[in-house]
């Protein structure tokens, strides 16, 4: 439900999701629903805690969702 909650906000743009989609990408890895909401806000300060979150996941998540977090990724970088 927090996560459809998040996604849902991002998909809006609306700027007060950031905190919650920060927590939820320095927190415990759960699923790329956090990973779809910063795609679809698309903002540039959340690229470095995708990066991260990346750098956290096990071969097995790395693995199944590295096509989320490359077009995560890419949506936040700038240009």
């Amino acid at each position: 439900m927090r996560g459809e909650a998040l996604i849902g906000l991002a998909a809006r743009r609306d700027p007060r999701v950031l905190p919650a989609l920060r927590r939820e990408l320095a927190g415990e890895f759960c699923g790329d629903w956090c990973v779809e909401a910063a795609e679809l806000l698309a903002d540039a300060s959340l690229r470095d805690a995708l990066l991260a979150l990346r750098a956290r996941l096990g071969p097995a998540d790395e693995a199944a969702f590295a096509t989320s977090f490359d077009a995560a990724i890419k949506a936040c970088s700038p240009g």
